[in-house]
């Protein structure tokens, strides 16, 4: 479930304004991200930019032969066995 901007702000803040370490606070309590996205966060929030949740991975290209598999055809080549 993605996180509102908010909600990051409020745990970012208690994390950052606790007498507890990082760690320490994050064993003690449940919060709804990761150390490292806290630090993520921080590094955002400290720069003025906007907060996502959202997870940016890279694109991959598929090629022909997996593409092919993927939808259940066969894939020419040499077989494997006799």
């Amino acid at each position: 479930m993605p996180l509102n901007q908010d909600l990051i702000k409020h745990w970012t803040q208690r994390i950052a304004e606790s007498d507890l370490s990082v760690d320490k606070f994050f064993a003690s309590n449940e919060v709804p991200f990761s150390r490292a996205n806290y630090f993520r966060y921080k590094k955002a929030l400290s720069k003025g930019k906007d907060i996502s949740s959202k997870k940016r991975g890279r694109k991959k290209k598929v090629g022909e032969k997996e593409e092919m598999f993927l939808r259940g055809g066969c894939c020419r080549g040499k077989p494997s066995f006799h």
